[in-house]
């Protein structure tokens, strides 16, 4: 049986900051690859070479983004009293009873926007 407990605020206010900027950078990204392959039809050098430094910027802040979201995981491994490697956001969301109805509408958004990125 899951153990349902609340979690402290500070760390769903940090899990609620990280899953927003995920899903904001998620969509910066597909605009990013969006411009990347127009640029390419237009075989313009310039904006290539632009976008692409976009892109590896973009690659650098998610890594930035990574350590936030382990640390939150961290956290509510310690308060749960488990691995945080055996969280993950539907995890966290059942833990948190009703109160994670939030969690689980934010996780889909990630996931879709993860999807459109994707493909």
């Amino acid at each position: 049986m899951i153990d349902t407990a609340p979690i402290p605020q500070a760390a769903w206010n940090h899990l609620n900051a990280w899953i927003r900027d995920e899903l904001a950078a998620q969509e910066l990204r597909l605009k990013s690859l969006n411009e990347l392959r127009d640029a390419m039809a237009k075989r313009s050098p310039e904006d290539l070479d632009r976008l692409l430094e976009k892109v590896q910027q973009q690659d650098k802040d998610s890594r930035s983004r990574e350590a936030r979201r382990v640390a939150v995981f961290e956290s509510l491994g310690r308060h749960w009293g488990i691995s945080p490697s055996m969280l993950t956001l539907r995890s966290i969301a059942d833990r948190m009873g009703d109160a994670g109805a939030e969690l689980m509408a934010l996780r889909g958004e990630l996931k879709h926007k993860a999807q459109e990125v994707s493909l």
